[in-house]
C-alpha cells in the first residue's frame, strides 16, 4: 500500500502552521521544534528535555481523519518535520483570539490557569494549555479525572500540581454544562471562546492542501529509504543519524492503519498509535479495562505519536505492547518491496537483544490476534497503591478469553517497566485451556513463556498447580541485574506478577490470603 504525502517537488513540505500555509526545504528529520522557534521564531513553543518526558514543547497537530480534522497534543521535540506533510501544527500563538492575535487578552483556558494560581514561571505554561485544549477538542462530555489525566505527559516544577488541579476543575464544571447541548462540538468550542474561529476553516483548506501537493511514497524504496513511525523511540536515541537520510513517514499509510474485527479475529495496523488503541471502540468492547491498560504506557503525549509496529520492531525486552500481544499469541503481517507477504506469530519474530526476524525488505503491516464470541473477554486490571491488590471481582464463565496485564516501574506512570507480564486463556470454570503467558524484563527478549503456558492448559486450577507453575516459569527466564534492579529480585517480581493474574481473574478461586501463603515461593 502507498501512502499520499503532501510534496510539491523534491524535498519540499507543505503544511499549514497556525493560520498560514508554510513550505519548507530542511532535512524532513529536522524536528518540528526546532523549526518553530529558529526559523519562525515562535518561541512560546519551548526547549527543555528534548526526550518527549517534560511536555514544554507540547503542540497541537492536526490530520485529516474521514474527512474530518482530528487533534492530538504531541511533543515536538520528536515530532519531525517531514511528518507534517499536508497537516495542520497549532503552536500557543495559533490558539489566540482572532480579534487579538498580538497575544494580548487570554482565552478561557488561560484564564482559568492564572486566576486558580496555576502559573508562577510560566516556562510550563504553554504545553499545559496546548494540552488542555486537546483534551477539550476531543473530549465532548468532559471529565474531572480525565482532564487531569490528559496533562499527564506535562511536568511543571513550581506548583505542585494543586492549582493546576483546581483550575481543570473549574474548567469543567464551568463548561461541561454547556458543551453537553446540541450542536457540533467544534463550533460550540469556538463560540465559547475555547479554540480560535478559523479552526472551522481547516478541514476545506487541508482537503484543498492534500489536492495540491499530492504524490505516493515509492513503495519501491523500502531497501534505500528509513522509514519512520512515531519516532518516539529513534528521535531520542539517535536523532543526527536521520539528518541525511531519505526518509519515508508511514502516517497515514492506509495498509498500516485501522483497527477491525473479521470474523474471530482482530486487525491492527503497524501504523495505528497507543492513543487510538486506547480510544478504539472494539477493543474497549472486547476487553473493557484495555484502556487502563494503555494508561500504563508512557504520557499521553507519547501515545499520540507511538505505534504499535514501532513497538514492536524496537524489539525492547520491556516493551508494553509487545508483552501484550504475545499474551494474545498475536500474528505479524510482513509486506516486502515485490508486493509480496509472510505471516510470522510474534513469538517467533523476536530473535535476540535487538534483532529481529525481518528482511531488508520488509516492513510489519498489520498485526492480528484471535478472539472468541460477540464480547470475546473478560478482563481485569490491577490497580496499586502501596502495593495493595483490589478485591471484589467477579469471574463471568460465559466469557471464554480472559485477559489480564501487570506492570511494575519506579513510578506507576511515565515510567518503562522493571518487569511486566500479560496472560490469555480460555477456562472452562476451573480448567485452564489454551493458555499463553508473557513476560519482560526477565530475558534478552519480550518472552512468550512457551513452557509455562504449556504446562498449564488442560489443567484445573489450584494452590499446587501455581505454586509449580512458578517454579517452571523461573526456569525459562533469565533476567540480568542492571538499573531496575537485580536478577533475583525480577525472578520474584515475574513470579508476584503471575500470581496476581490469577487473583485478578479467578478472585473466588485465588483469594489474597492463597497467595499470601505462597509469599515465600522461590
Amino acid at each position: 500500500m502507498v501512502a499520499p504525502v503532501s510534496c510539491a517537488g523534491e524535498g519540499v513540505i507543505h503544511f499549514i502552521l497556525n493560520r498560514e500555509v508554510v513550505h519548507s526545504s530542511l532535512p524532513p528529520a529536522t524536528a518540528a521544534l526546532d523549526y518553530i522557534r529558529r526559523e519562525k521564531r515562535l518561541t512560546g513553543t519551548k526547549e527543555a528535555c528534548r526526550e518527549g518526558d517534560c511536555g514544554a514543547c507540547t503542540i497541537l497537530l492536526g490530520e485529516l481523519k474521514e474527512d474530518q480534522v482530528k487533534y492530538r497534543p504531541v511533543c515536538s521535540c520528536l515530532l519531525p518535520l517531514g511528518d507534517l506533510a499536508g497537516k495542520h501544527l497549532i503552536t500557543i500563538e495559533g490558539l489566540n483570539p482572532e480579534e487579538n492575535e498580538k497575544g494580548k487578552g487570554l482565552n478561557p483556558i488561560q484564564q482559568a490557569l492564572a486566576d486558580k494560581g496555576a502559573i508562577q514561571c510560566g516556562f510550563c505554561t504553554p504545553g499545559f494549555v496546548m494540552a488542555i485544549t486537546g483534551y477539550f477538542l476531543n473530549h465532548p462530555q468532559l471529565d474531572y479525572r480525565e482532564a487531569v489525566n490528559s496533562v499527564d505527559g506535562n511536568i511543571c516544577r513550581c506548583t505542585g500540581y494543586s492549582s493546576i488541579k483546581r483550575a481543570l476543575a473549574y474548567l469543567i464544571e464551568d463548561f461541561a454544562p454547556l458543551l453537553k447541548t446540541p450542536g457540533d462540538h467544534l463550533t460550540k468550542l469556538v463560540d465559547l471562546g475555547l479554540v480560535p474561529r478559523y479552526l472551522l476553516t481547516m478541514t476545506d483548506r487541508l482537503r484543498r492542501l492534500n489536492k495540491n501537493f499530492q504524490r505516493e511514497t515509492a513503495a519501491g524504496k523500502i531497501k534505500s529509504a528509513v522509514f519512520v513511525a512515531g519516532g518516539t523511540d529513534l528521535l531520542v536515541q539517535q536523532p543526527e543519524l536521520l539528518i541525511d537520510k531519505n526518509i519515508e513517514f508511514i502516517s497515514g499509510n492506509r495498509g498500516m492503519a485501522g483497527i477491525f474485527r473479521r470474523d474471530d479475529r482482530v486487525y491492527i495496523g503497524s501504523g495505528v498509535t497507543a492513543g487510538e488503541l486506547m480510544e478504539s471502540d472494539l477493543l474497549r468492547e472486547i476487553f473493557p479495562r484495555f484502556p487502563d491498560y494503555l494508561k500504563l504506557v508512557s504520557s499521553t503525549l507519547i501515545r499520540n505519536r507511538a505505534t504499535v509496529g514501532g513497538n514492536i520492531l524496537n524489539a525492547s525486552p520491556i516493551g508494553d505492547l509487545s508483552v501484550m500481544l504475545l499474551a494474545l499469541d498475536a500474528s505479524l503481517t510482513l509486506k516486502s518491496n515485490s508486493g509480496g507477504s509472510r505471516k510470522l506469530l510474534l513469538r517467533d519474530f523476536f530473535l535476540d537483544y535487538k534483532k529481529v526476524a525481518l528482511h531488508d525488505d520488509e516492513l510489519i503491516q498489520q498485526i492480528d490476534f484471535a478472539v472468541s464470541g460477540k464480547n470475546g473477554s473478560r478482563t481485569g486490571a490491577v490497580k496499586r497503591s502501596n502495593n495493595r491488590l483490589p478485591a471484589g471481582r467477579q469471574l463471568n464463565a460465559r466469557q471464554p478469553l480472559l485477559f489480564n496485564f501487570e506492570k511494575v516501574s519506579r513510578r506507576r506512570h511515565l515510567d518503562i517497566a522493571g518487569v511486566n507480564s500479560a496472560i490469555s486463556l480460555k477456562s472452562d470454570g476451573e480448567v485452564l485451556n489454551e493458555v499463553h503467558l508473557s513476560a519482560g524484563g526477565v530475558a534478552p527478549i519480550p518472552l512468550h513463556l512457551s513452557r509455562s503456558s504449556k504446562f498449564l492448559k488442560g489443567k484445573r486450577l489450584s494452590k499446587e498447580l501455581l505454586a509449580e507453575l512458578l517454579k517452571i516459569c523461573i526456569e525459562e527466564i533469565l533476567p540480568i541485574t542492571d538499573v531496575r534492579g537485580t536478577a533475583q529480585y525480577k525472578r520474584l517480581l515475574l513470579q508476584q506478577l503471575i500470581l496476581a493474574h490469577f487473583l485478578v481473574l479467578f478472585p473466588n478461586i485465588i483469594t489474597e490470603e492463597l497467595i499470601g501463603s505462597m509469599r515465600k515461593v522461590k
